[in-house]
């Protein structure tokens, strides 16, 4: 199980570079992640579902400018890992992995704003290399920057999998049938809601840009 675990978070860890700091292929996204994950660990499909349905989520939430958004990325891979792993049988293990991912990556977006608070101090070495003529040692700062970045989904991910692990596999055991009948429910009605979001954040975009369009035209009158 340790080696499972070990595999997920360092596959997690290439993942999470994706989202801003190496790439940005879209690996990271939920319906991708998500794939990956329920691959390595025997059932694709499973994986598939757990990224429809947190990408139908959070389809407009993307790392633009400063925005520092929740990491849907972690969201994915835990969700599915602890689904495939805890019990891929019972459905309620599905709700249950989503519901705990997502105060995980909450916890993870916090980790990463103070990480990004404490690689402003960096800038005041790159103005004094560049002061100095020593612009050569730049490239390294990024490449530790990259290193850091991993490392930190790492540590991150293999700590939160065994802990949800426990968790989940603990609560389907002693949850009594009725509300794991309801979480099974829930799992069936989880696509619908993301559906439901995800047209909600296309209707709003719309009617955004509709209301831009009447303004300035309105404007040039």
């Amino acid at each position: 199980m340790h080696e499972e675990f070990l595999i997920l978070a360092l596959i997690g860890g290439l993942i999470s570079l994706d989202v801003t700091v190496l790439g940005q292929w879209m690996v990271s996204r939920p319906l991708v992640s998500g794939v990956i994950i329920g691959t390595l660990l025997g059932d694709t499909w499973a994986g598939f579902k757990v990224g429809v349905i947190i990408e139908l989520v959070w389809v407009n939430v993307i790392p633009v400018g400063v925005a520092i958004p929740l990491d849907v990325s972690v969201v994915s891979i835990l969700a599915s890992s602890w689904f495939l792993i805890a019990n891929r049988v019972s459905m309620a293990a599905l709700v249950l992995g989503i519901t705990f991912a997502i105060p995980a990556g909450m916890l993870f977006k916090m980790i990463d704003v103070e990480m990004r608070r404490r690689n402003v101090f960096m800038i005041h070495h790159v103005d004094t290399w560049v002061k100095n003529g020593k612009e050569n040692r730049i490239p390294l700062l990024i490449y530790v920057g990259i290193i850091l970045t991993f490392l930190r989904s790492f540590v991150f991910l293999y700590g939160m999998l065994y802990v949800g692990w426990l968790i989940i596999a603990y609560l389907i055991g002693v949850l009594p049938t009725s509300l794991l009948q309801g979480l099974r429910f829930a799992s069936e009605v989880l696509p619908l809601l993301g559906i439901v979001i995800a047209l909600h954040g296309i209707h709003f975009k719309a009617s955004e840009a509709i209301g831009a369009y009447v303004q300035t035209v309105k404007g040039k009158k």
